[in-house]
């Protein structure tokens, strides 16, 4: 399971990054927002990431494709999931 989370949130930070540039409010976290779709999946690699790493986590919210991607846009959060 472990050798396949990490590579898989990985992905998903990639895949939102591409999508809307990247945009850290701490070298601890990161926020994700977006596809109620994607969201039950980014909360489980979310909350493994955060087991794995101690201090560190990823906030995941869901809202829809259109929200994320305008938020991420706008730098209220890091990553637009859609």
């Amino acid at each position: 399971m472990t050798r396949f989370v990490f590579p898989t949130l990985v992905v998903l930070l990639i895949f939102g990054v591409v999508c809307t540039g990247c945009r850290r409010t701490s070298a601890r976290s990161v926020s994700l927002l977006g596809s109620t779709s994607i969201q039950p999946f980014a909360e489980m690699l979310a909350e493994r990431y955060g087991k794995d790493h101690p201090g560190e986590f990823v906030e995941v919210q869901g809202g829809g494709s259109t929200a994320g991607l305008q938020a991420a846009e706008s730098g209220v959060v890091n990553i637009g999931m859609c």
